[in-house]
């Protein structure tokens, strides 16, 4: 009796044991469906970038980059004709094994037969307008179906540090109306335009597509309010800045020196930097420069604060252009 009592307590753990497994996992033909819900979107959405860009010379336009495409345990790779912009017929596929935190990418080595290269590195998940972003090294992908956005927790996401100047944050669109623009570059891909905003000309930007801020100037800053600006910073990224003491350029007619505190190559989001400058007369600094140098005012100028995100960048790029062939030039004269 004791003996049909103690199998029957076993049974009862094993099956109790077997439900707890079967309430957090059910089979999909020989597909397990993961728990973790950051890891099941990431698993079960299929991504895209497009690195696509493109460069003109005289008349002659080149092409170059490629066109990826991860799904499930694939990464998808289609270049570019350097020529013509069109994808190649020639598709390139690796092994991409991926978790919540990392990935694992195999692939054939390029020179030596049967022989496996492996590459390993982090993967992040963000939440940027309105939609999933995976990044994988420097490579921001978007979802290529747009109702597979769905948004998780946000302690799921990582933390995308932002700084507001003049009201503004970079990502942020701003109406074309509010800005005086002053400088283009078409060199970019995509262009961009440089200005100020008209309520405020010490508020500079960088916009590109016509709206979106990538990089933040604030110019005039009074000595005394540094110390808050260092602070805030400091605190936002969790790094202190680089300082670097006065040092003096020498030039021909005269000589500039600059202070700075910076915070670039320290942040992976951004690239921050604090700076004055102030120009001093020299031994060949001739009585026109000297009184140039006495009209613009002698000793230190009032700081600059300069922000600009990359890694921002880089997101806007991949949500707003990638599907852009060739985004439009600019000029600041005409339309």
């Amino acid at each position: 009796m004791k003996q049909t009592q103690l199998f029957m307590k076993f049974i009862i753990i094993i099956f109790s044991v077997i439900l707890i497994i079967s309430s957090c996992s059910k089979n999909n033909g020989d597909k397990t469906e993961i728990l973790n819900p950051k890891l099941n979107l990431i698993v079960n959405t299929k991504w895209k970038f497009n690195s696509i860009k493109s460069y003109s010379i005289k008349d002659t336009t080149t092409y170059y980059g490629s066109l990826f495409i991860l799904n499930n345990d694939s990464l998808i790779i289609k270049p570019v004709n350097s020529k013509t912009g069109e994808l190649i017929d020639t598709t390139i596929i690796w092994s991409f094994d991926i978790s919540d935190t990392g990935f694992v990418i195999k692939s054939k080595h390029p020179d030596i037969p049967d022989s496996i290269i492996t590459q390993t590195g982090l993967i992040e998940l963000f939440w940027f307008s309105k939609q999933n972003i995976l990044k994988i090294n420097d490579l921001y992908f978007t979802t290529a179906d747009k109702k597979a956005n769905v948004q998780l927790p946000d302690s799921l996401y990582e933390k995308i540090i932002e700084f507001e100047i003049g009201g503004y944050k970079i990502g942020d669109f701003i109406r074309r109306d509010l800005v005086v623009i002053t400088d283009v570059s078409n060199w970019y891909s995509p262009p961009r335009e440089e200005g100020h905003l008209k309520n405020d000309e010490n508020v500079k930007l960088t916009i590109i597509g016509d709206s979106i801020i990538v990089s933040i100037e604030r110019e005039e800053i009074p000595n005394y309010d540094i110390d808050d600006i260092i602070k805030v910073i400091s605190e936002k990224t969790g790094i202190d800045p680089k300082y670097s003491s006065p040092d003096t350029m020498k030039s021909t007619n005269w000589d500039h020196v600059s202070e700075s505190y910076d915070w670039g190559g320290s942040s992976k989001e951004y690239d921050i930097s604090l700076r004055r400058f102030k120009t001093i007369i020299n031994d060949n600094s001739s009585e026109m420069d000297k009184l140039m140098i006495l009209t613009s005012g002698v000793g230190w100028g009032d700081w600059y604060l300069e922000i600009e995100s990359s890694f921002i960048e880089g997101i806007i790029n991949s949500v707003y252009f990638s599907n852009v062939d060739k985004p439009r030039a600019k000029s600041q004269y005409i339309k």
